[in-house]
C-alpha cells in the first residue's frame, strides 16, 4: 500500500480572504469536517492566531504592493491517512507525527525562508492530520513576488511537491505521480 506526500497550495490576493481562512483555521467558524471536542488538540506552529495581522506584520517590509499582488500563499501539507495511522501504539503514533510536522516546517522555512512563513497550524481535529500554512512571498531583494516562489503554472509546483515529498521520504512517504488529473475533492461537495 502507498503512502503519499501531500502538498496544495493556494494564491491568496486579499486581506478578506486572509480573514476568512484564518476564521476557518481557529475554528471560529463552523467546520463541518472538524470535531469540536477534538480542537484542543490544534497546534498553533506559526504565528499569533491573528493571520491578518501575522501578513501585514511581514508585508510592512516590503516597498511597493501592488494592488492585484500575491499577498500570500497558502500551503496545506498532509499524508496518506493509512500512513498517520499504521502504528504499534499511540506513542508510536504521535512520535510519527511530530517527525513528519518538523520535517514538514523545515521544508517551508528552508524553501520559503523563516520570516517569510507567517503563520502554520497543525488540525488534528479532522479525519487526517494536516498542517495549513500562510508564506508572504518576499524574494531576497525585499520585493513581494509570488513569481520568485513559484514560478510558471504547474512547473514549479511539480518541482515543490517533488522537493516536498524528497524531505519526508526518510518517514515512508513518496512522491504521487507527476502531472496526475486526479482532483481534490472538497468535503463540502462530497
Amino acid at each position: 500500500m502507498s503512502r503519499f506526500a501531500i502538498l496544495r497550495l493556494h494564491k491568496i490576493h486579499t486581506f478578506g480572504q486572509i480573514g476568512g481562512l484564518g476564521k476557518h483555521l481557529e475554528r471560529e467558524r463552523t467546520t463541518l469536517n472538524a470535531d469540536p471536542e477534538l480542537t484542543w488538540l490544534n497546534e498553533h506552529i506559526v504565528g499569533s492566531g491573528n493571520w491578518i495581522a501575522d501578513v501585514k506584520a511581514r508585508l510592512a517590509v516590503a516597498p511597493i504592493v501592488r494592488k492585484n499582488a500575491v499577498l500570500a500563499i497558502e500551503y496545506m501539507l498532509t499524508a496518506s491517512p493509512e500512513w498517520f495511522a499504521d502504528g504499534a501504539n499511540s506513542k508510536e503514533l504521535a512520535q510519527r507525527r511530530d517527525a513528519w510536522r518538523d520535517a514538514s516546517m523545515a521544508w517551508l522555512r528552508e524553501n520559503h525562508g523563516t520570516e517569510n512563513v507567517v503563520a502554520a497550524i497543525l488540525h488534528r481535529d479532522e479525519t487526517t492530520p494536516h498542517i495549513q500554512a500562510l508564506v508572504v512571498p518576499i524574494d531576497d531583494r525585499g520585493r513581494l513576488c509570488a513569481r520568485a516562489f513559484l514560478g510558471g503554472p504547474r512547473s514549479r509546483l511539480v518541482q515543490l511537491q517533488a522537493s516536498y515529498a524528497a524531505v519526508v521520504a526518510p518517514l515512508g512517504l513518496e512522491r504521487g505521480i507527476n502531472h496526475s488529473v486526479a482532483s481534490h475533492e472538497e468535503i463540502r461537495h462530497l
